[in-house]
């Protein structure tokens, strides 16, 4: 019996291991990045398809643009120059919580 309850248990717990939470649809939106600038807001895009652009409000600038993965709780941006690699601490409707080994970021969905 009490092989029964351990194997029951064991196979509950690798169960919700084995199902990690989709953030794709949460993901997708328009997003606050705060600033980027010296009083200069950034914008991200984040569509569906895998792509993103990131443009500097009120800046004579080309936007960036770029593509992501998510792989699990862990979120990668890829721009023509560099990548940044997140995992994600929280995410909604309303706010996006990243963290790397230098930095917490917090974004902030536009509506």
């Amino acid at each position: 019996m009490k092989k029964v309850i351990i194997i029951s248990i064991l196979s509950v717990a690798a169960l919700f291991t084995a199902c990690g939470r989709d953030y794709s649809r949460d993901l997708v939106g328009t997003w606050d990045a705060g600033k980027a600038t010296l009083e200069k807001n950034m914008t991200v895009v984040i569509k569906g398809d895998g792509t993103l652009t990131a443009e500097i409000r009120d800046l004579n600038m080309k936007p960036l643009r770029g593509t992501y993965h998510l792989d699990g709780n862990r979120l990668v941006f890829k721009l023509s120059l560099f990548d940044l690699s997140y995992r994600i601490d929280k995410l909604d409707r309303e706010v996006l919580v990243m963290r790397n080994q230098y930095a917490r970021i917090t974004w902030n969905r536009i509506k």
